[in-house]
Formats: structure tokens, sequence, C-alpha cells
């Protein structure tokens, strides 16, 4: 059976967005999901990523928090990578890596009102390369892509604009009353499902009546 916090119920906001997203990372457009927690942004991403065909595409998922730096990130979004030849990585053999990048926005502020991690980030998106620093040489990184998520009620409120205006962004707000219904509905007709039919009947007034 699937765990509860992986379910998700589609809901015609939700679907116009996943709509959107598909079309966006087969352009190879960047993509950032905004809301407060717990409207489903994350779970949006993944039921995206979980539909690639991993010949052709596959993810990395990077959370973000407050200690998260340039040099963390940097050997992070290493690891999914391969030396091609010479200076040049990507992932492995034919396929294009998306990376996912959740909670973009928890990264410490520094004194100069930057944040370290942002900015690597806004380099490998801008120029498709970084830098070694043990060596100090370039790195070319080829057929990557970043989708990201972030709540702008946490952490720092509000990230790079020169980071900001390579994504398309989606505001994500709470489903209302009719999405909300739909979902309990779908998660209380499975709890129901072996109740006699005068239980399962009473299935909608009962989340009427707690939703008031």
């Amino acid at each position: 059976e699937t765990p509860m916090p992986q379910v998700t119920v589609p809901t015609p906001e939700t679907c116009s967005v996943a709509y959107w997203m598909d079309l966006l990372v087969k352009m190879r457009k960047p993509i950032m999901l905004a809301g407060p927690a717990g409207t489903g942004k994350t779970q949006l991403i993944n039921g995206m990523l979980n539909k690639f065909d991993p010949s052709k595409n596959v993810s990395a998922t990077i959370n973000f928090n407050f200690y998260t730096t340039s040099a963390v990130l940097a050997n992070t979004m290493a690891i999914p990578l391969e030396k091609k030849t010479g200076s040049n990585y990507g992932p492995h053999g034919t396929t294009k890596l998306v990376y996912f990048v959740d909670d973009l926005n928890l990264p410490e502020v520094d004194t100069y009102n930057t944040q370290s991690a942002i900015a690597h980030l806004r380099q490998h998106m801008e120029y498709e390369h970084c830098y070694e620093l043990q060596k100090m040489t370039m790195k070319n990184i080829s057929n990557t892509q970043v989708v990201s998520c972030m709540n702008p009620t946490a952490g720092c409120f509000y990230i790079n604009p020169r980071l900001q205006r390579w994504f398309a962004t989606f505001a994500i707000s709470l489903p209302g009353s009719t999405s909300l219904l739909t979902i309990y509905q779908t998660f209380l007709d499975g709890h129901l499902k072996s109740f006699s039919d005068e239980v399962k009947q009473q299935g909608t007034n009962l989340i009427k009546a707690a939703m008031g």
C-alpha cells in the first residue's frame, strides 16, 4: 500500500500546474513553485520526476537548509555527474539530469546580504560551469537543468533577482473548499471501503460538517 504522505489527489489547480511543468521541463526551462507549507509543492515536483523515462532523464534531489554553502552545494551537485572529456562533465551516458532543489531560500544570508549557495547555483545555470576549488580549474557541465520549491514565509523572504529571473515561477496556494472536499473525500472513501453502504453514504456529510 502507498503511504498516505505519498498520495497526491489531483485537483484542477494541481493538474494545470503539472501540465505547464511537463511542457517547460521538456523545453529545459527552470521551474519554481512558491507557496506556504502544506500546499503540495514537493509532491507535485516528485510526481513529475517519477514519470521520467530513466533511460532518457534522471533526477537528483538537493535539500537546502540554513547551513548549505556553495562548497556543500558544489560537492552535492557533482555526485550524479561523470567526467566526459577533458574538463567536460555531465550525467551518465546520454541521459539528461534534472536537479530538484527544495527549500531554495533557506541558506544563511551573510554579512553582504548574499547567499553563497544561491550564487553558485546561479553561476551553474547561467554559464553551465563551475570551478574546482582544490585545483582551481573550470568544469564545464552539460545536459542539466533545475527545478525548485520555496516557502516564502520561512528562511530568507526572497531570493536574489539575478537567480529568480531564470525561473518560470508558479504561486501555489492552499486548496479552496471545493478542492479540500475532493481531497478529504478521496481519503475517507478509502478508509470506509470495508464499511457498510449506510456508513459510506455519510462520508460527504461528515466532511462538510468537519469543514464547517
